[in-house]
């Protein structure tokens, strides 16, 4: 299944400095149905995993004073990609830190999947991830496990568009995340059928 993530010449990011400008941070939420977890066989499984354990992986693409809609098929995910953000100290951290633009006006936009992926792994990646220098909505590929037992809860984020520092709240982004694979049929033994494709956009 591709679940796809849902600028002119793409941005060079150069009015970006940590002695000018904030720091980008992090909040998470979860809808009702996942209820923050990130499960494989089931949320009473003793093998059931919460995004604080998993983290997180986010793709952020800085467009200047562009809005997303004018930039986004010029644009590649020059600010994040795949970075990983795990819990730490109640706190969601990352590195290398990343700030917002000098200008409070410049727009980021940002995608978040969890559990977070390591997009360096060479086999066995589950899911896949659009290139670095793809341009546009980043694009994720999962493959559903034919068997239950081996599937594993996908989240997506609703997308943050045209984030500035002034539109955030200490710079602190928080992501709503949804289940993206709620649509998708559970496949037992007695139902054991071929993966059929799809795709999905938040």
């Amino acid at each position: 299944a591709a679940l796809l993530l849902v600028g002119c010449a793409q941005n060079e990011i150069t009015d970006i400095s940590p002695d000018a400008a904030p720091p980008v941070g992090f909040k998470v939420f979860t809808d009702a149905q996942t209820r923050g977890l990130i499960t494989n066989g089931g949320a009473s499984s003793v093998n059931a995993t919460g995004i604080q354990t998993t983290g997180f992986g986010v793709f952020a693409y800085y467009t200047g004073q562009s809005t997303w809609a004018s930039a986004a098929a010029n644009t590649a995910p020059n600010f994040m990609y795949n970075q990983k953000l795990e819990k730490s100290g109640g706190a969601w951290t990352y590195s290398p830190m990343k700030y917002w633009p000098d200008n409070k006006k410049d727009c980021v936009s940002f995608f978040a999947y969890a559990p977070y992926v390591d997009e360096k792994v060479t086999s066995g990646r589950n899911p896949t991830f659009s290139g670095s220098t793809a341009k546009g909505y980043p694009t994720l590929t999962y493959s559903v496990p034919d068997w239950t037992e081996y599937h594993q809860d996908l989240l997506a984020s609703v997308p943050l568009l045209d984030q500035t520092y002034e539109n955030t709240v200490g710079g602190r982004i928080g992501f709503t995340m949804k289940h993206a694979l709620g649509n998708r049929p559970q496949r037992t033994a007695q139902n054991r059928t071929a993966s059929s494709a799809g795709n999905y956009r938040n």
